[in-house]
C-alpha cells in the first residue's frame, strides 16, 4: 500500500493503480486501497469505477466522512450525466 501511495504522489497513477489492485486481489475489503482507485478512477473521467471503488470503500468503513463527501459528490455528477445517456438521446 505505501507503494502504491508514493507511485501515486509521484504523478505514476498507472502504477500505483496496478498495486492497489493487487492489494484488492489480496483484500477486496481494502478501504485505503478502493477509495484511492475510486480517486484515480475519478480523475480519469470514469465515474462508474469511481462509484464502485468508493461504494465498496464505504461498505467496509460506512462512518468515514471524508469517503462519504467522495461518495456523494461522485454520485451527483453521474447523476447530472445520466440525462444524457437516456432514451431522448436517440431521437435525433
Amino acid at each position: 500500500l505505501r507503494q502504491a501511495i508514493e507511485k501515486y504522489s509521484q504523478g505514476k497513477t498507472a502504477e500505483a493503480e496496478r498495486i492497489y489492485q493487487q492489494v484488492l486481489a489480496v483484500d477486496f475489503r481494502n478501504v485505503d486501497a478502493n477509495y484511492n482507485l475510486g480517486a484515480i478512477a475519478e480523475g480519469r473521467g470514469d465515474l462508474e469505477a469511481a462509484d464502485r471503488y468508493y461504494s465498496a470503500a464505504l461498505k467496509n468503513n460506512p462512518s468515514d466522512l471524508e469517503l462519504q463527501d467522495a461518495a456523494k459528490a461522485v454520485k451527483e455528477k453521474l447523476s447530472r450525466q445520466s440525462p444524457h445517456l437516456g432514451p431522448a438521446s436517440g431521437s435525433f
